[in-house]
């Protein structure tokens, strides 16, 4: 009798152990692969703010372009639905819209990518230049660093943000707009 109650508390921590490492194996499977969507766009209309000065430049000496190794660029299609509105309010003007497919393991360093509007060689009066990078710690992290020229005035948005998936994320700025999904893919 007495053997039967030791055997019982060894059976449940077998059974516990086996639990958690059946836990722990599906949180190891869970997808590290993502689909990223980002619409950049600036306000065209509306917004009195003076810029404050020059607000600085971001470091682009480590950006490098977004079409890279380990990154598959995608049709832009999750928010084109937002872009289209965004288009048609006559108050915004998008900028960029990119769209890609990354790995992003746990502990994943944001390796930042340029971006620039217009795009080389265009002209106009409106310019955008930064950075996007994209890590992962325990959540994924959005950087953006980007500094808008506009009619002899600039602005600057510098934001991170932690991203958590199958949400639209907005950073604001009075006078530049981001606009992210994270989407991991199964």
């Amino acid at each position: 009798m007495n053997r039967s109650k030791q055997i019982a508390p060894i059976n449940m921590r077998l059974l516990l152990s086996l639990l958690l490492m059946t836990l722990w194996q599906a949180a190891l499977a869970e997808s590290s692969t993502y689909d990223i969507e980002v619409l950049i766009f600036s306000q065209s209309l509306g917004s009195t703010e003076q810029a404050p000065g020059f607000p600085g430049t971001p470091d682009m000496s480590k950006a490098g372009p977004l079409e890279r190794r380990g990154i598959s660029i995608l049709p832009a299609s999750q928010l084109a639905g937002v872009r289209k509105r965004l288009e048609q309010s006559g108050a915004y003007q998008v900028l960029r819209h990119l769209s890609w497919r990354q790995e992003l393991a746990n502990g994943t360093v944001p390796q930042p990518f340029r971006v620039t509007y217009p795009e080389q060689g265009a002209s106009g009066g409106r310019r955008l230049m930064g950075t996007i990078a994209l890590g992962r710690s325990n959540y994924a992290i959005l950087k953006a660093d980007l500094l808008l020229q506009d009619n002899g005035q600039s602005y600057r948005l510098e934001e991170t943000r932690r991203m958590k998936r199958n949400e639209l994320h907005y950073l604001d700025h009075p006078r530049i707009g981001v606009i992210a999904t994270l989407q991991p893919v199964n």
